[in-house]
């Protein structure tokens, strides 16, 4: 599981990505990435997100995302359309 917290944006995203594809090298791998703890998201951030559900798909590594709990966010991901791309996991 890859927790993201408070902010995702121009100067987290990049690090954010090179965490995903890191787990893109272990065999078998399943990623799971929470953003029940982001506070804020920006389009850097969305287009992140995006991107390492297409990167997931490539490397054919399973990936599922719980969505954030505060409202900025999950507005940001609702009405830019990025919501449909992202695949969801279970509610726990």
């Amino acid at each position: 599981m890859i927790n993201i917290t408070g902010d995702l944006d121009l100067s987290t995203a990049p690090d954010v990505c090179a965490r995903v594809e890191d787990t893109f090298r272990d065999p078998g791998a399943r990623v799971l990435l929470d953003l029940t703890q982001l506070t804020f998201c920006d389009s850097t951030g969305l287009r992140a997100l995006l991107g390492v559900v297409r990167e997931a798909k490539v490397h054919g590594v399973p990936l599922s995302v719980r969505l954030p709990r505060e409202a900025a966010p999950m507005r940001a991901l609702e009405l830019s359309g990025t919501l449909e791309f992202l695949p969801l996991a279970p509610a726990s």
